[in-house]
């Protein structure tokens, strides 16, 4: 999975203005959480992870298709 560093470097700029709160980022139809958030996300829901970014900065990535959020309407 790639991750583009300018995407990485807002999710860093989000989180510490709210380091007490799970920070996920809707990208497209997905919903991406990451690193430490994604670890607690995965915890509690299931989503698998992956590794992403550079060997010397890896980033840990979970996502799911934003309907997952807010199902359509039957």
């Amino acid at each position: 999975m790639v991750v583009s560093k300018k995407l990485m470097q807002r999710y860093q700029e989000l989180k510490l203005e709210s380091s007490d709160t799970l920070l996920l980022m809707q990208v497209g139809a997905f919903m991406q959480v990451m690193n430490e958030d994604a670890k607690i996300i995965s915890d509690i829901t299931g989503i698998k992870l992956q590794m992403a970014g550079d060997i010397d900065a890896p980033v840990v990535l979970g996502g799911f298709p934003l309907h997952r959020v807010h199902p359509p309407n039957d």
